[in-house]
């Protein structure tokens, strides 16, 4: 496992020799061979503002407007990077750390329709301000809110059980 072949523009091994190798029969059934660099921090922090925005549509259509700042979208991609997983753990950090939250402060009537909530985040985890009624929300501890677009394609269900 040691030896690897080198791909084009790459100055480490990266593709690790198979032993045995692998059949010629197999060889001939692959069209091409794709090296992916790992995700560094700051591309999962981008990650997370996609994320984030397919998060603030879901409240969009519930009437409550999200937003996230630039800290609480890098706490998330800090909390969840592993280098070996790429985004699959940002997604379920942001499912089991965030949207558990919001989903209970709907249940509990603490966000409601026309409520803006914005997300920050302190060392030890999320924090939520919620401004009544209508009108852009403000930034919890005078953080700046990070620019969330609602252009994104939704990520798709389906690669989760690729891991």
């Amino acid at each position: 496992m040691g030896r690897g072949r080198r791909a084009r523009g790459h100055a480490a091994p990266t593709l690790p020799l198979a032993s045995p190798p692998p059949s010629p029969e197999f060889i001939n059934r692959l069209d091409d061979l794709v090296i992916f660099d790992a995700l560094t921090p700051e591309m999962l922090t981008d990650v997370a503002r996609i994320a984030a925005c397919e998060l603030e549509a879901r409240l969009r259509a519930r009437g409550v407007t999200l937003s996230l700042t630039d800290a609480a979208l890098r706490y998330a991609a800090a909390q969840s990077y592993d280098r070996a997983f790429g985004a699959r753990p940002l997604r379920r950090f942001l499912e089991k750390q965030l949207l558990t939250e919001l989903s209970r402060m709907l249940v509990a009537g603490e966000v409601a329709e026309g409520d803006a909530c914005v997300v920050g985040a302190n060392g030890s985890g999320f924090t939520y301000a919620v401004e009544r009624g209508a009108g852009p929300p403000v930034a919890p501890s005078g953080q700046k809110r990070a620019k969330v677009e609602a252009t994104a394609e939704p990520m798709s269900d389906d690669d989760d059980d690729d891991a």
